[in-house]
């Protein structure tokens, strides 16, 4: 951050050395977590996530209609991961703790997720290299290509989306009816024969927000149906703090001051050498829920100790 700063104030127009000496400074008293920057600091990182999701969409809307669509998507999720790692890097106040070893990832994935926060999916973008970021595609509520900041990116991105619709008791479900198109995608995808080749998959497996974590939620299985039907190994990338960093409620909280841990892991490096009873989609989501539990009570343990 020092040669940043330096960097940026030898400018020779003083009103941007002046702007880049202020949030040299500014980041540095995030990064010491005084009580009286907390609501400052969680205004401050709102705006710069805004402004990274608005700048990504103006390169794109710039530069996208000269690629093809399979690069417009790489590019755009390339743009995201950058934008968003330079986010963090201006909010000292959230610090991310990676284990990781990304060479021993297998070239195609399941990669699972618990679902604690909003700020889940900037953690996975951010932290993704961006080799892997840009094979990586992941399901998302189809409203959210309405949200007004949001939206625009995450249609860009190639991601899939997930219908719902209301029953007559009004409980929510899954559209099939509109499900079933986008499933076939999902099939071509993971079975290497679409456009953009098999890379990863995120999923958060529990279906919403975790309102009582560390434990895990029940797994929804449908996804487990593919993961069987391609013989696909499944790694969990298991984060634990996110809530405290973007607690869910109705008020404004998100970039409160916190830690944040992150693991990759293998769950299931090849369902076919698994026991036959457990290759069922039910079998097989209570093995990787358990799993994750295990690799998330470490975490959890290890930050008590801290």
């Amino acid at each position: 951050m020092g040669e940043l700063a330096n960097f940026l104030t030898q400018s020779r127009t003083p009103l941007v050395g002046g702007a880049a000496l202020a949030i040299a400074l500014w980041v540095q008293l995030l990064r010491m977590r005084f009580s009286w920057t907390k609501r400052l600091g969680q205004y401050w990182f709102g705006l710069c996530v805004v402004v990274a999701f608005l700048l990504v969409d103006l390169i794109i809307r710039i530069i996208g209609p000269c690629l093809s669509r399979l690069r417009r998507e790489e590019a755009t999720l390339s743009a995201l991961g950058l934008a968003l790692n330079v986010v963090f890097a201006l909010n000292p106040h959230i610090r991310i703790k990676m284990d990781a070893n990304w060479k021993s990832l297998p070239p195609k994935a399941i990669m699972l997720m618990p679902h604690l926060s909003w700020i889940d999916v900037l953690i996975f973008a951010s932290n993704l290299p961006l080799a892997v970021l840009k094979r990586t595609r992941g399901l998302f509520k189809v409203q959210l290509t309405d949200a007004p900041v949001c939206g625009p990116v995450i249609q860009k991105c190639g991601h899939f989306p997930v219908h719902f619709k209301k029953d007559e008791d009004g409980a929510w479900g899954l559209d099939h009816e509109k499900q079933a198109p986008v499933t076939e995608r999902i099939e071509e995808y993971l079975s290497g024969k679409a456009e953009k080749k098999a890379g990863y998959l995120g999923i958060f497996p529990e279906g919403t927000i975790n309102k009582t974590p560390p434990t895990l939620q029940t797994f929804r299985r449908g996804a487990f149906d593919m993961v069987l039907n391609h013989n696909l190994p499944v790694w969990a990338f298991v984060m634990v703090g996110n809530e405290l960093v973007w607690p869910n409620t109705k008020n404004y909280q998100a970039g409160a001051p916190g830690d944040i841990d992150v693991a990759v892991v293998p769950l299931v490096r090849d369902p076919s050498s698994l026991p036959a009873e457990q290759q069922t989609k039910e079998a097989l989501s209570e093995l990787c829920r358990e799993r994750m539990q295990v690799e998330i009570d470490r975490i959890v343990s290890s930050r008590s100790s801290r």
